[in-house]
């Protein structure tokens, strides 16, 4: 059973039978055998048993006659979850010796005596909101998270709001984040077994017996202390809108979905798994899905641009910028045994989508992207988080050909393709130097370094060599606004 913080209240009553539990103590039991000195195994009690003779028969040889024994009863579970625990498993030696009568019972004189007060599961909410890395999601007003407190594992209740993250090794949707050491810096968010979460969030059972919040089966974690900014840690990424993110330009699963093969679908918890898609040819049917699988989109969520849906039979299947996505069924988590067969690449981020900008709505970075910078006298490409950032065109430019070069180049970073990146849609790639830059309709684009925030335009000249990628007058307005949350979109 769970372990609490404080130490339970003894109520009137409980102090007037605890006699009667003492006297019991040495003829109870709940261990699994005789061998683990827990006592000889009880005997059946008669129905007409109350809770408090149940509790002294079957169960105070192990949490004490005031629940601070060997195993100190706490407070985690609500009295129908409390009952339903003891009836599958308690006493140890025989779960059968407690039926669904006698569990209620007991339930009852625990939750009337040792639990501290009444017992409440707070709902946590979640929120997605605009980062400099993109959209992530956080949890806000009030939850509760498991923390250890005097060397003991019990619930601690939060207000507020804080980031959330998952864990990289926790690819097969168990929690691998059990230990002291690393409960004590990522918390993770609780639920009561009865509560309902809706998809794609979730819950599974830790093997600490705590329920933890799930989104696309995957377990989230708050920081501990965590501030505004989003902590920069590889292995514990922000939870993201989708089931699908890039990292550093390459698209994984993080999380589980359906998939798809000759046979039918199924659901996987496919965690740092590759995803890929063919730049000749949409199609894979038949034996093609065994070796790779489609990957299928929830009943009921619809997902938002770049990403979309194309029917599959009577499925969707996720497409991004309108191409379908698959998984190789070569692969493990952090493989990318796919990618080069045939047509098949590994799915690389296209970091660009339609914002509001202060000078009207133009194309702007999505999420963090690269950059060509020079440093030490050495032209370098360089990640960095740019979500938001005026994309603009240099006049001087040809089709697909960059002319802004040396001290022009400085002022205006040239926006770079990762490595193996493919174009789509609008969107193609002009070789620069020994990498490619990213252009739009043919037209390289860039950063202006005036641009401090996301939605600025500071080098926007509507009459001049630099303008806004993609800004017509029409569209232009001055808003003032400097941000772009909630105003992308993908077009292309």
């Amino acid at each position: 059973m769970q372990i609490q913080f404080s130490r339970p209240r003894l109520s009137v009553r409980l102090r007037q039978i605890l006699p009667i539990v003492a006297a019991s103590i040495f003829t109870a039991a709940c261990g699994s055998d005789k061998s683990d000195n827990y006592g000889a195994d009880p005997a059946p009690t008669p129905a007409a048993a109350t809770g408090a003779e149940l509790y002294a028969e079957q169960c105070a040889g192990c949490h004490g006659a005031d629940g601070q024994g060997a195993n100190k009863i706490g407070s985690a579970r609500s009295q129908t979850e409390l009952a339903s625990f003891i009836e599958a498993a308690m006493p140890k030696s025989d779960p059968s010796l407690c039926d669904a009568s006698c569990s209620e019972k007991i339930a009852a004189f625990i939750v009337d005596n040792f639990y501290p007060e009444p017992f409440v599961w707070l709902a946590p909410t979640f929120a997605s909101a605009s980062t400099e890395q993109g959209a992530a999601f956080k949890v806000t007003g009030s939850w509760q998270t498991i923390t250890y407190t005097d060397g003991e594992l019990g619930l601690a209740s939060q207000t507020g709001w804080q980031w959330l993250y998952r864990f990289k090794q926790d690819v097969d949707g168990a929690s691998h984040c059990t230990a002291q050491s690393c409960l004590d810096n990522w918390q993770p968010i609780i639920v009561g077994a009865e509560q309902t979460l809706n998809s794609p969030w979730g819950k599974f059972e830790r093997s600490d017996n705590y329920w933890q919040v799930t989104f696309w089966g995957n377990p989230v974690y708050a920081k501990a202390g965590g501030g505004d900014a989003l902590v920069d840690n590889a292995m514990w990424p922000a939870v993201t809108p989708t089931p699908l993110s890039f990292n550093q330009g390459k698209l994984t699963v993080n999380g589980g979905l359906n998939t798809l093969n000759a046979a039918g679908s199924e659901w996987q918890q496919l965690a740092e798994r590759a995803v890929y898609l063919r730049t000749q040819n949409n199609s894979c049917e038949a034996n093609c899905l065994n070796q790779w699988p489609a990957l299928l989109i929830n009943d009921g969520y619809t997902p938002t641009a770049p990403w979309g849906s194309i029917a599959v039979g009577d499925h969707q299947q996720w497409t991004y910028f309108g191409k379908p996505v698959y998984l190789y069924a070569g692969d493990n988590a952090g493989d990318t045994l796919g990618n080069g067969i045939g047509d098949w690449v590994q799915v690389t981020d296209i970091p660009i989508a339609w914002g509001q900008t202060d000078a009207g709505r133009a194309l702007v970075v999505n999420g963090q992207a690269v950059i060509s910078q020079l440093i030490d006298g050495i032209w370098q490409n360089q990640w960095q988080a740019l979500n938001g950032r005026s994309l603009y065109t240099f006049a001087n430019d040809t089709d697909g050909m960059s002319n802004c070069t040396g001290t022009c180049a400085e002022n205006w970073p040239p926006l770079m393709a990762s490595a193996g990146a493919v174009a789509l849609g609008n969107y193609s790639l002009i070789a620069r130097g020994d990498n490619y830059q990213w252009a739009w309709q043919g037209k390289p684009l860039y950063l202006f370094t005036g641009d401090t925030e996301a939605g600025m335009a500071m080098g926007h000249n509507p009459n001049g060599a630099w303008q806004l990628a993609g800004w017509v007058a029409e569209s232009s307005s001055s808003s003032g606004s400097s941000s772009s949350s909630g105003s992308m979109d993908y077009s292309y």
